[in-house]
């Protein structure tokens, strides 16, 4: 085995064997559609994310493509292709095409099957934890690391309230802000800590905590009836930050 295999052996996040692992993007492909800008006339097919640090110190900085680790061995990324990924890509168009109407400060994208996007939702939070890159540093699980894990193991999606994700819109109107892959940064909110995520045009709200039910409002997170709520962030709320005030 030469170095350049070995390298890529290690032990799969998911299901702990010692294999060869794929260089796995943390975040779904797809959420960095909406990112990539074409800045090479003579190459315009070739695209470009704008990677924007929680740090206001560091400098903003391009990447070809989505952040990516040795994290899953093949049979593990499939599988979380096939249990939430694939099925989660066609909501995502969805959520895109689900208009807000004027003077509403929210919609409802019905259809949306609990346990594949929960699911979906959920990988995207672990991936983040386990990922060792620096732009991910923030994410830090804990016990919930495990499990996470143990639940997409089991294609569990858990309660609403486990591990619910609440999801804002960013409007078009806030420029840069809409085309951006943001580090995310944690907040402490009434015991509860909550993950930010900005990537696709939306903000992504985790709660991670052991006494989770009351720390988000039912209706604003993906429902057990295939609701889910999607609320305009206007710009009050502190959803559109970069960084923790």
């Amino acid at each position: 085995m030469g170095k350049a295999d070995e390298e890529k052996r290690s032990r799969c996040r998911l299901c702990l064997e010692e294999t060869e692992l794929r260089e796995s993007h943390v975040l779904s492909e797809f959420l960095y559609e909406l990112t990539y800008e074409r800045f090479d006339r003579k190459q315009p097919k070739q695209g470009r994310m704008l990677k924007v640090p929680a740090d206001t110190d560091e400098k903003l900085s391009y990447l070809q493509k989505g952040l990516r680790e040795r994290l899953l061995c093949g049979g593990c990324e499939q599988y979380l292709n096939r249990v939430g990924e694939q099925y989660a890509y066609k909501v995502l168009k969805k959520m895109d095409e689900t208009e807000i109407s004027a003077g509403e400060r929210s919609t409802l994208v019905t259809g949306v099957e609990y346990r594949p996007f929960k699911l979906f939702l959920m990988t995207q939070l672990w991936r983040a934890g386990v990922a060792s890159d620096d732009f991910w540093k923030n994410v830090r699980l804990g016990p919930h690391e495990k499990r996470l894990r143990e639940m997409l193991l089991r294609s569990d999606p858990g309660q609403p309230h486990e591990y619910a994700c609440t999801i804002y819109r960013i409007p078009a109107s806030s420029g840069l802000l809409s085309r951006t892959v943001a580090q995310p940064y944690a907040e402490k909110i009434e015991g509860h800590t909550w993950y930010h995520f900005i990537a696709r045009g939306y903000s992504w709200l985790y709660v991670v905590s052991s006494h989770s039910k009351n720390a988000c409002e039912p209706r604003s997170v993906l429902s057990e009836r295939d609701e889910l709520p999607i609320i305009l962030n206007r710009g009050d709320s502190k959803t559109t930050s970069l960084e923790p005030s």
